[in-house]
């Protein structure tokens, strides 16, 4: 399944939207199914976040700052100055403030936190340092659930004054920060996200005291790519009609994606050099940087009150090009360690 994830999520967003358009009044019993399926899908992607590894991190120096700075600041910054145009040229290229918004804020919210789970697959495709990527999961999980409010904040600032700015009101669609501090998305927040990750925490003690522990994990570790496969079919879905009537906006968002994964790829090739990591770390450096999470903020872009859909639509359509982009970018780093000839990463 890892092999082959992309497509099953494609054709899961391909068939999802298909239902979505040829059914409208799909999207209310996809909402119903898609909450307990959203909890499922990160208690299973937590439970592999080994958290008893967060005081190894400390013990490579060089790595852990370069991923503590390259993560946690430089692509957040990037992804925010790819925001902030979004905002000030997509309503030129658009003409649609209120779309431009979501659009912006659901970019920001897949773009501004690193990835828990998938960059360990891309890792090991080029050729990376996996027992270093495995380290720093848990930081960077930590990272998305302390530095995502910063981010959001600092956007809500940005997004008023561009917003007084070019249009004198600011902004297209009023009501950013009370969307935002909804009822639904702290619910959905707690429940969805918070719950979870306890329940994960509390699951990982016993796995430690049970002999049979890791046979568990092994069992739940089959599950994240089924259960993100129907999230994608139920989200495709539910957004389908939103996201066709915002068609002429999406390109954009897609056209962000492309250019931050290009973005990640330079920086993590610099940050490595100037870092001196080994080879095999500079890759994973890559894969941590092109990789963001949609995991954890989909539930706060779906809890959206009406009128922000496009946020969750934006959300999907960053997590197919990145799949498709990053498998592209895995290849290419492992046929230059191909070239370069290094062995082969251990399983």
């Amino acid at each position: 399944m890892e092999q082959h994830q992309v497509w099953l999520y494609l054709g899961a967003a391909v068939l999802g939207g298909a239902l979505g358009l040829a059914v409208p009044g799909v999207s209310a019993v996809t909402g119903v199914l898609l909450w307990p399926l959203l909890a499922a899908l990160l208690f299973a992607t937590f439970v592999q976040t080994p958290l008893q590894r967060l005081r190894e991190a400390g013990r490579d120096g060089p790595w852990l700052g370069t991923v503590l700075v390259a993560n946690g600041l430089v692509m957040p910054v990037f992804a925010l100055c790819l925001v902030a145009g979004v905002e000030v040229f997509g309503r030129v290229l658009v003409g649609s403030e209120a779309q431009v918004t979501a659009l912006a804020l659901g970019l920001l919210l897949v773009l501004a936190v690193p990835c828990t789970d998938w960059f360990l697959t891309f890792s090991y495709l080029s050729w990376g340092d996996r027992a270093a990527a495995v380290v720093i999961t848990p930081v960077n999980l930590v990272l998305q659930l302390v530095s995502l409010p910063v981010w959001v904040w600092l956007f809500t600032v940005l997004w008023g004054g561009i917003g007084a700015g070019v249009g004198g009101a600011g902004g297209g669609l009023p009501g950013l920060g009370a969307a935002l501090l909804s009822p639904g998305v702290i619910t959905g927040a707690v429940l969805v996200v918070l719950v979870p990750l306890g329940a994960a925490a509390f699951f990982e003690r016993s796995l430690q005291r049970s002999p049979v522990g890791e046979a568990r994990r092994a069992r739940l570790a089959r599950w994240p790519i089924p259960l993100l496969t129907a999230v994608v079919f139920l989200v495709a879905a539910g957004s389908a009609p939103a996201a066709a009537e915002a068609s002429g906006v999406l390109w954009v968002g897609a056209l962000v994606c492309v250019v931050y994964l290009g973005g990640a790829v330079l920086a993590g090739t610099v940050a490595g050099d100037i870092a001196g990591l080994p080879r095999p770390q500079r890759r994973t450096l890559v894969c941590t940087l092109g990789t963001r999470n949609s995991f954890v903020v989909l539930p706060i872009a779906l809890a959206l009150p009406a009128g922000w859909e496009l946020a969750g639509a934006a959300i999907v359509t960053q997590s197919l090009v990145e799949l498709l982009g990053m498998g592209l970018v895995s290849r290419w780093m492992a046929a230059r360690a191909v070239r370069g000839e290094e062995a082969a990463p251990a399983l």
